[in-house]
């Protein structure tokens, strides 16, 4: 949440309780790469209602990471956005959600990670790594998820969705790296169905290339992906270097 400080008391030398100051994020940071790192964990659900920024303030600085874990889900709402955005010449801090048990990931507000959104981009403004890994139930996408370079980058980011359940999104969760971006999705319990509800023959994603996998046989497996432009299927070999504090692994 936002927070704003509170307390009436203040010292002899008139240090206030209210000095602490009010938050205008849920979390923040500026100082990017590990160093601007923002890991939270929940014995429970964890909900983000308000954002979650680690844009650099510096320049040509990878933005800070995100790690976020959960025991019985993980919902983004309200103004909880993630935003990981690298600053010039520098690419999208890496971000992690993973749900241990019962419960459902649900992206309700955008997640961006994209490199050079300020400053003066180069040739490393690459876009970031986004995991999502749900254990114990559905992955599901209401929001955009967005990896991509700046123009002056050489490389989007890769999107890897993995859930014991099925994953799925709306109209809204749009998947973004359509230079040369990857989303890598598997479910060992459900079905993917990628198409953003889709009614015309232009809807879809924005990426470039998928690997897509379900596993098991009983129930629905199926796979649905629809992209808006050029798409290529691949093998695919997961990326990120975050864990979470119980080691789960990107």
């Amino acid at each position: 949440i936002v927070a704003t400080a509170t307390g009436s008391l203040s010292t002899p030398a008139s240090v206030a309780a209210t000095s602490v100051g009010s938050r205008a994020q849920g979390a923040k940071t500026v100082a990017g790469t590990s160093n601007g790192a923002v890991t939270i964990k929940s014995g429970g659900v964890l909900t983000v209602s308000q954002a979650i920024v680690t844009t650099p303030g510096g320049a040509d600085t990878a933005g800070g990471t995100v790690v976020l874990e959960a025991v019985g889900g993980i919902t983004t709402q309200t103004s909880g956005t993630i935003t990981t955005d690298g600053s010039g010449n520098a690419a999208g801090g890496e971000v992690l959600l993973a749900n241990a048990t019962s419960g459902n990931i649900t992206i309700g507000k955008a997640i961006s990670a994209q490199g050079g959104s300020s400053g003066t981009p180069g040739t490393a403004s690459d876009g970031g790594v986004v995991t999502l890994i749900n254990a114990g139930g559905n992955i599901v996408l209401n929001e955009a998820i967005n990896v991509s370079k700046n123009a002056a980058g050489t490389n989007d980011g890769t999107i890897q969705l993995k859930a014991s359940g099925d994953i799925t999104d709306d109209a809204n969760g749009n998947l973004v790296a359509n230079g040369n971006g990857l989303v890598n999705a598997v479910s060992t319990g459900g079905k993917i169905v990628l198409d953003r509800n889709d009614a015309i023959v232009t809807d879809g994603h924005s990426v470039a290339k998928v690997s897509l996998e379900t596993s098991g046989t009983g129930g629905d497996r199926s796979i649905v992906f629809h992209e808006a432009s050029a798409l290529e299927v691949i093998v695919a070999t997961a990326t990120g270097s975050l864990s979470t504090p119980a080691s789960v692994a990107a």
